[in-house]
């Protein structure tokens, strides 16, 4: 006789389950930028939010794509059956994509800031908060001024020789 047993998460209402932070893979080199179809990287084009989260989900680790793994997003203007509809939906599960500014929309092509990927990348630092980063153009109040701290403190964002870190110039 076999037996199988399928398990589920059940929320309770007024529950919150907390999930540890994504990781990101340290220990392989491997090809996370794959280019398009037609076998161009178009370097100097602007890098879409759905590329971003196509790179950011490939540079998972293992356990943290099992972990967070998902098709389903919140994201209103995210189709089940889009490109990156698993990409987006699983860092979102991870809350590594958040829905803090756009009204239930993710953007998916849009041209991503340095703000957004700042926000994005910073949840994978597993820190709280940071020092505030000394950029002359991002106050207190900035709506990503703590990821930006915490992206920079982590080194994995510079801003510019003139002191700026300029958020909303895009990627």
């Amino acid at each position: 006789t076999t037996i199988y047993a399928k398990w589920f998460l059940i929320v309770l209402p007024g529950v919150t389950v907390k999930k540890n932070t994504p990781k990101l893979n340290t220990a392989d080199h491997f090809a996370y930028v794959q280019g398009y179809p037609d076998g161009t990287v178009k370097p100097a084009g602007n890098i879409t939010r759905a590329e971003t989260a196509a790179i950011l989900f490939r540079l998972m680790d293992e356990g943290s794509r099992k972990t967070y793994y998902s098709t389903t997003s919140g994201f209103r203007d995210v189709a089940s059956g889009s490109w990156y509809n698993t990409y987006v939906a699983t860092l979102e599960n991870a809350g590594v994509i958040v829905d803090t500014r756009t009204n239930g929309k993710f953007r998916p092509n849009d041209a991503i800031t340095r703000a957004e990927l700042a926000s994005m990348i910073a949840q994978f630092a597993g820190l709280e908060s940071a020092s505030a980063a000394k950029f002359n153009d991002v106050g207190s109040r900035y709506w990503a001024a703590e990821e930006i701290a915490i992206a920079a403190k982590m080194g994995w964002i510079n801003g510019y020789p003139d002191g700026t870190f300029r958020p909303n110039q895009y990627i």
